[in-house]
């Protein structure tokens, strides 16, 4: 199974918690009971599903922001110097079908950027080391004519 979003992967693990729970529960109600309790079964399914949907949907989202957000403040901190607006960025990406994805696409941009960006550097030092080069040139054989 793929799993792209904190949604689908908290829906199949509270599924798998539910449906084991309810195993569990019948068997023992089996043994010390003969018989299985029906509508308890029903309601604990009921109660059981949702409640734990949601608290493994929080944990995922709080787990996977708090990683996530380590990567982006080293993005942000080394990519421009206006302030990121943290809590949109929070939003969109928790609210992306691939959270993975997006991030990598986000990372890969700024890796592209920051490598544009040596590219040029590199550009400019070797002008300014020819540059240098030159005029020491000039320099030095203005020089050595008039001696």
């Amino acid at each position: 199974m793929k799993f792209s979003n904190p949604r689908s992967i908290a829906l199949f693990t509270s599924g798998i918690v539910t449906l084991t729970t309810l195993l569990i529960y019948g068997i023992s109600s089996i043994i010390v009971y003969e018989k299985p309790n029906y509508p308890t079964l029903f309601i604990f399914a009921i109660v059981l599903m949702p409640l734990t949907y949601f608290v493994l949907y929080k944990i995922l989202n709080i787990y996977i922001w708090n990683k996530i957000k380590v990567i982006y403040k080293n993005i942000h901190s080394l990519k421009a110097p206006k302030k990121p607006d943290v809590m949109n960025t929070k939003k969109n990406i928790l609210n992306e079908k691939n959270i993975i994805e997006k991030v990598n696409e986000q990372v890969m941009e700024w890796h592209n950027d920051r490598t544009k960006e040596i590219d040029q550097l590199k550009q400019m030092e070797k002008y300014r080391r020819e540059f240098i080069k030159n005029a020491h040139f000039q320099h030095t054989g203005l020089h050595t004519d008039l001696t």
